[in-house]
This record gives structure tokens, C-alpha cells and sequence, in this order.
């Protein structure tokens, strides 16, 4: 009995757990990422806007830093809209950005502060059940208006997996999100367009445990409130939404 005791405990110590923490890499990682979403505005009779999808590639390199992790993002559009960016963003090993290009977060406006799924900074188990709540809240100002985002998911792991010689988890998570956007109509005659929308996010997440890597995610929203076309600070309101399906898969 004491044997049998031994020899579970050298074995489940042996065996790497799964965890919830982004590691450095050497390799940089590709993703193809399908975005299909339509943001609409209702007047009287008629609903104005039409789905949209747009493809893009993704490049990140995970490389060490004194505060965590530095990682640098490359997108490229794909198809008729084509373009190329880059930007670097500093993140604790759960995933919370802290800076992009050498700036605080809070300092660059829309900085994507949804990079990576973020991880429980108190329990870094992934078992099979666990549960964490994150919430992400940034507000700006920008010429045309006031923006922010504010989520707040409910994330557990559905389940564990070992496969292809590591351990993958599979993470849900639902959440509520509101949303406040805009840009220019017309800069030269000060017309702005802006929406305000909420409703419910749901998240999917296939997280690599040993690589500490994200393999594959889906994020679907469905938002409804108001927005409107007008001059700065006015114009006249109307309903509004915005629904998106974003498919991130990893490519060799």
C-alpha cells in the first residue's frame, strides 16, 4: 500500500500539469484569421450596413523580458483590402498587456487590449473544471468622440486533452460586453459616426498547456444599442448593432 502510495505520487509529480501561462518561443507562430461581422443601423424601415468578411494573417513572436513577456504582432490583410502592421506589446505571463510599442497601455488609443485570452494571476492550474473571471475596461477620448470597451468573461476549462505529445485545454468562456465606437464621416464638415451596443461575448479557446500557446480561438458577439451620424456631439440617435464571428486558427 505504501509502495502504491510512492509510486502515484512520483508519477503525477513526473507528469508536467497543465498551466495557464504564456511562454517564450523560439519559433514565430502564424495564424489565419476569418472575420465575418456586420455593424448596422436601423432607420424606419430600413436596416443600413451589409455583412463584411475579411481574412488576415498573424505573426507573433514570444520572446523573454524583465517584466514578462515581449511580443511582437505582424497582421497582413488578405483578398482586396490588403495591408501590412506591426506592433510590439509587453504582457505578463497571463496574458495582461501592460505596454504596446514602449507605451502604458492606457496611453495608446484602441490599443487591442484583447490580444490573448488572460489567465487567473492567483491560480495557474488549467484541471478540467476550473474557473476565473477577467475583466478588461479601457476609455478614451479621440477627435471624433468618446470610445471604450468593457468585457467581462466567466472563463472554464471544459476539459483536457493530451495529444500529439502535449496537453491541449479546451477553454469557454461568456461574458457581456459594451462597446463605444466612431469615426469620421466627413472630417471636412465635422460629421462623425459613432455607435454604443452591448450584449452577450462568447469565447472558445484552444490553449497548448506545455507550449504555453494558443492554438486555435473563436470570439462571437452579438451587441445592439444606439448610434447615429451627425455633428460632433449630436446628430440624431437611432437603433443600432453589431455582430461578428472572429475565427483565429494556427497555420504550420
Amino acid at each position: 500500500m505504501i509502495l502504491a502510495c510512492l509510486l502515484t505520487l512520483f508519477f503525477s509529480s513526473a507528469v508536467p500539469q497543465a498551466a495557464a501561462r504564456y511562454r517564450a518561443s523560439p519559433d514565430t507562430l502564424r495564424y489565419s484569421s476569418l472575420n465575418s461581422y456586420m455593424m448596422y443601423f436601423v432607420r424606419g424601415a430600413d436596416t443600413l450596413g451589409q455583412p463584411v468578411t475579411t481574412r488576415t494573417l498573424e505573426f507573433r513572436r514570444f520572446e523573454p523580458s524583465a517584466s514578462g513577456l515581449r511580443v511582437w504582432v505582424r497582421l497582413e490583410g488578405t483578398g482586396p483590402n490588403t495591408f501590412r502592421s506591426e506592433e510590439t506589446y509587453t504582457i505578463n505571463p497571463v496574458g495582461r498587456i501592460l505596454s504596446v510599442d514602449g507605451r502604458p497601455v492606457a496611453d495608446v488609443p484602441n490599443a487591442r487590449v484583447d490580444l490573448l485570452p488572460r489567465f487567473s494571476s492567483t491560480d495557474a492550474s488549467l484541471q478540467s473544471g476550473r474557473q476565473w473571471i477577467d475583466t478588461v475596461s479601457v476609455h478614451g477620448t479621440e477627435s471624433y468622440g468618446p470610445t471604450s470597451y468593457d468585457v467581462r468573461r466567466t472563463y472554464r476549462v471544459v476539459r483536457t486533452i493530451d495529444t500529439l505529445g502535449t496537453q491541449v485545454a479546451l477553454i469557454a468562456a461568456q461574458g457581456e460586453m459594451r462597446l463605444r465606437q466612431g469615426g469620421w464621416q466627413d472630417s471636412a464638415q465635422a460629421l462623425v459616426w459613432w455607435q454604443e451596443v452591448a450584449g452577450p461575448a462568447i469565447d472558445t479557446v484552444w490553449f497548448d498547456t506545455r507550449a504555453g500557446r494558443v492554438l486555435a480561438s473563436v470570439a462571437i458577439m452579438n451587441l445592439t444599442g444606439t448610434g447615429g451620424v451627425g455633428p460632433r456631439g449630436g446628430g440624431t440617435a437611432m437603433p443600432s448593432g453589431l455582430r461578428s464571428s472572429i475565427r483565429l486558427t494556427g497555420q504550420p
